[in-house]
């Protein structure tokens, strides 16, 4: 079995942080207990339901960033299937499964994902006549790994290099 993670990445804990900042502050101004303006009408005492206005954006922000800093991904390589991933939380999530019937092959391919309109490859496993992509927003060194070790695990190459994380081989 092969677990992969993703997700958790720079950008979601730079959204996170921000949002979470975001969250305060507008909590701050909104229990400071000053009149605020409400939809362009002047509130003298807020009341519970004008504060839940105010901080219902920033919340759902924050949450949006606890949603991208818990998203995980699991690969699952066994002899008779592939199964890809997808898990918010331990049991809510997506799946994805190829059946293996004969030769599975791995490779990196265009399969619609986009980033500043340049197009980025999957890994894509396919047996049978079916094929599954996923990993597109992963980044490229582990994608190539991912391709060599599903190919290494169902005989469809040569043994592949251990994964290198930098040009010194990681030492």
């Amino acid at each position: 079995m092969l677990h992969v993670r993703s997700g958790g990445g720079l950008f979601a804990r730079i959204w996170f942080g921000v949002s979470l900042l975001l969250l305060i502050i507008f909590a701050a101004v909104a229990f400071s207990g000053a009149e605020m303006r409400v939809n362009g009408r002047l509130i003298k005492e807020p009341g519970p339901e004008h504060y839940a206005l105010i901080l219902l954006l920033p919340a759902l922000f924050t949450l949006a960033g606890v949603a991208m800093l818990a998203l995980r991904r699991r690969l699952t390589l066994t002899p008779d299937q592939v199964r890809s991933e997808i898990l918010l939380l331990a049991g809510l999530g997506w799946s994805e499964r190829l059946a293996v019937h004969g030769p599975a092959s791995a490779f990196l391919a265009f399969r619609g994902a986009k980033v500043n309109r340049r197009a980025v490859d999957a890994v894509v496993v396919s047996s049978g006549g079916k094929e599954i992509s996923f990993g597109s927003f992963m980044e490229e060194g582990l994608k190539e790994y991912l391709v060599a070790v599903i190919a290494d695990h169902y005989g469809a190459g040569e043994p592949s290099a251990p994964f290198l994380a930098g040009e010194d081989g990681g030492r």
